[in-house]
């Protein structure tokens, strides 16, 4: 087999770009994975709120503690915090919102 082939100008630039694409390819694989594990493990202040607002329709926290943890969690998670009037069920499109920022 003639070696001198890749030593040409050409040559070297067919397999430079072939290198090129496939790290680019591989890069895209990873992001794309790891994009993947985020989106799966969900927006942790989200569940806490879910939590902190079961304990206060227990009577384990009052409104004034739970308005606080809310705007503490709100403000952390950059979720736009919602008006007085809106459902409960707000919530969560609110922290979709604040997920897609």
């Amino acid at each position: 087999m003639d070696w001198e082939f890749f030593s040409e100008p050409v040559a070297e630039l067919i397999l430079a770009t072939a290198g090129l694409i496939i790290l680019i390819l591989v890069g895209l694989y990873v992001l794309s994975k790891l994009r993947g594990e985020i989106r799966d493990r969900g927006n942790p202040s989200v569940d806490l709120l879910a939590e902190f607002r079961e304990l206060r329709e227990k009577g384990l926290l009052t409104e004034k503690e739970y308005e606080s943890i809310r705007a503490n969690l709100t403000a952390r998670a950059g979720i736009r915090p919602r008006n007085v009037g809106e459902s409960e069920g707000s919530v969560a499109s609110d922290s979709s919102e604040g997920a897609n920022r």
